[in-house]
């Protein structure tokens, strides 16, 4: 009778007490050792199955079956192609806005996700307790089996003194270590931020593109930090950067900058930056996409020690921290969006000069009507001399075309490397004709006359000719004193009385140059001039030797 019983409880899935109150029965059953009589044996089963059945009713209502439950959870929200409840509510959707139509399904999207989650979650837990369930069967029936052999032992949990469990934690304790642990976490909180925590609130300029238009931006932003390019520093070519906290945001002249995907947008709105006590307004486009280097950071706390300012502390950037979560991951309204595209129309239509347009264009009309011919011209070139605002920083809504940069790049070069060719070959043509001019010029030298250093440099004689075809004809008979050069006849026999007639015509008694003298028109009555001398030909002869006495 012990075993049906512990067996229909643990069928039933009964609590504690389910369970005390299946142990009592078997017990009561089990210490009567006298005999009932017959006619009060049916009543004593009839009281057991009354137990019987009370408990697990008891235990049903306090264990309900969870299948129906299961299989409603298990339904999926939206039945038709898991994202509509059926064709109808998905042409709806598809005839909504681009914008509208994207929010919709992705709020859709996130709550199948999270219904999937809670599913897995359920079916988790269902598990988990029909495990239990199978434990405290098999615990029951040991039990059941352990009563039946000896007796029950009680099942009062112990106490300890001045109340409470035994095994379970004093409340005064456990508020202790809670009062505690908040105690260092409100410590390590008013601790001075480190590089680490100063780098997780950076923010660069894609991260003031992505989220400048979000409602409360200023507010989140106010507090947190960027790193400033300042321009080129003091090595060439390397910029100079600044470790700032901002302090506050201004308007200022529109500037335009590229969102992720490369589509230029218009900004009028400068970031308030003070690195110690200086303080500036930089655009975005300055703000630095890099991380702080440990020069940067040890140079902002040199200056805030110096200049008696207020470290950031952990906890004001880790509180930052989550307003920075909070700020990307907003949910745009309609009445938000509503207010962006205003105000994105009215930037864009203050640099196009819009409203300028719009009265020149209404007076024109005018004009037109009224037949007015030359106000119609003077409105028609002013309207034609209204052009858009240049934008800040250089910058332009034009999109670049890369492919065309490059094409343009190679068709510069192209032309660059033509015309160093060109010059090349100039270069080079003008050094053959001088080159051609030189050794014509040394063609009308003196017959007996040749350049003595003819393939030699001024500073090295190593081209010197030593008896060679450059040195002066009839070496060998030349005379070294200050006589005229015998020349030795047909015969054999010396002739020096009589001046050699092409000698001493090419060879000039003047400084001027032997090409330029033979070119000369001799004028005037010939005279009879002497021959030249060994130290007039050496003389007239460019050797290229300075000596410094």
């Amino acid at each position: 009778m012990a075993d049906l019983d512990a067996e229909l409880l643990a069928l039933a899935g009964g609590d504690s007490s389910g369970d005390e109150s299946a142990a009592s029965a078997p017990a009561r059953t089990s210490s009567s050792p006298r005999p009932q009589k017959s006619s009060a044996a049916p009543s004593l089963l009839g009281d057991q199955s009354d137990s019987a059945s009370m408990s697990q009713s008891a235990s049903e209502a306090d264990f309900p079956s969870s299948e129906p439950d299961d299989l409603e959870e298990e339904k999926p929200l939206y039945p038709y192609e898991k994202y509509y409840y059926d064709a109808a509510d998905k042409a709806r959707i598809d005839g909504m806005s681009q914008l509208d139509r994207e929010q919709t399904l992705a709020q859709r999207i996130e709550q199948v996700d999270r219904h999937d989650q809670d599913n897995q979650l359920r079916r988790m837990m269902l598990n988990r307790q029909k495990e239990l369930q199978k434990q405290d069967k098999k615990k029951r029936k040991a039990d059941a089996a352990d009563l039946d052999e000896s007796q029950r032992k009680s099942s009062r949990q112990r106490t300890k003194l001045g109340g409470g469990r035994a095994g379970e934690q004093s409340s005064a304790i456990a508020a202790y270590k809670q009062q505690r642990a908040e105690k260092n976490l409100r410590d390590e909180r008013r601790k001075s931020a480190e590089l680490a925590d100063v780098q997780r609130a950076r923010i660069g300029r894609d991260n003031f593109a992505q989220v400048w238009e979000t409602p409360d931006f200023e507010k989140t932003a106010i507090g947190c930090f960027t790193r400033v390019c300042l321009g080129p520093g003091r090595t060439a070519g390397v910029n100079e950067y600044r470790l700032c906290q901002i302090s506050g945001f201004q308007p200022g002249r529109a500037y335009a900058m590229t969102d992720l995907a490369g589509k230029p947008f218009l900004v009028d709105k400068y970031v308030v930056c003070t690195h110690g006590k200086a303080e500036k307004a930089w655009s975005f486009l300055e703000c630095s996409m890099s991380r702080f280097t440990d020069d940067e950071w040890r140079r902002y706390r040199l200056t805030i020690a110096n200049e008696d300012c207020r470290m950031p502390t952990k906890g004001q950037i880790a509180a930052k921290l989550e307003a920075l979560g909070a700020l990307i991951n907003h949910r745009w309204t309609d009445a938000e969006l509503n207010a962006r595209e205003h105000r994105r129309k009215a930037l864009y239509d203050k640099v196009n000069r819009t409203d300028e347009k719009e009265q020149v264009r209404d007076a024109l009309a005018e004009a037109r009507r009224a037949g007015d011919e030359q106000l119609i011209d003077e409105l028609e070139e002013k309207l034609a001399n209204i052009v858009p605002m240049k934008l800040a920083l250089n910058t332009t809504l034009v999109r670049k075309d890369r492919k065309k940069e490059e094409d343009d790049e190679a068709a510069r070069l192209a032309e660059l490397n033509r015309r160093n060719l060109l010059k090349d070959t100039e270069n080079i043509r003008k050094a053959q004709l001088a080159e051609l001019h030189k050794r014509k010029a040394k063609k009308h030298l003196a017959p007996g006359v040749d350049d003595l250093f003819d393939g030699g440099s001024d500073i090295s004689r190593s081209g010197t000719p030593v008896n060679g075809s450059n040195t002066l004809k009839n070496t060998a008979n030349n005379s070294r004193a200050a006589t005229p050069t015998p020349i030795t006849l047909a015969n054999g026999t010396p002739r020096t009385a009589t001046p050699v007639a092409g000698l001493s015509k090419s060879i000039p008694t003047t400084s001027k140059p032997l090409a330029s003298s033979q070119q000369e028109k001799r004028k005037g009555i010939p005279v009879i001039r002497k021959s030249a001398m060994d130290d007039e030909i050496l003389a007239a002869v460019d050797l290229g030797i300075d000596i410094d006495i």
